[in-house]
């Protein structure tokens, strides 16, 4: 069973010009590839770097500035990646188990946040290739 796989999916900012163009994304500080593990962290292969992908940034290229990402994007993001004809089955397995994750940690972030009322900070940035 597959414990990471690359972050490839289509830019989950709200307003992306290019929002179903399908790439791999590096990290902002040091140009590492990023890969995303199944609790839906993102580690930076150079660097060590790692945050979870709802508390994360992302630019494309066509984009001037860093987007306000929007989860739902992101979760079909995921499950669009997982669903493809050729994708292998590991790796669609491994997007429908991440995929049930993020609607789990999704529903409790909502849930803090409405107790709370804080918000959450977005810590890295990561850009498309």
């Amino acid at each position: 069973m597959l414990y990471e796989i690359r972050l490839k999916c289509p830019c989950p900012n709200v307003g992306c010009p290019n929002p179903n163009t399908l790439g791999s994304w590096s990290h902002r500080g040091c140009s590492g590839e990023l890969y995303i593990n199944k609790y839906g962290m993102i580690n930076c292969k150079k660097c060590g770097d790692n945050c979870h992908i709802f508390d994360s940034k992302f630019k494309c290229s066509d984009e001037e500035d860093f987007g306000i990402s929007n989860m739902t994007k992101i979760y079909a993001a995921i499950v669009v990646v997982g669903q493809m004809d050729d994708v292998d089955p590991e790796i669609s397995e491994f997007c429908e188990e991440l995929s049930n994750l993020l609607i789990q940690e999704r529903k409790r972030r909502k849930k803090d946040n409405d107790n709370n009322n804080n918000n959450n900070f977005r810590k890295s940035l990561y850009l498309i290739d």
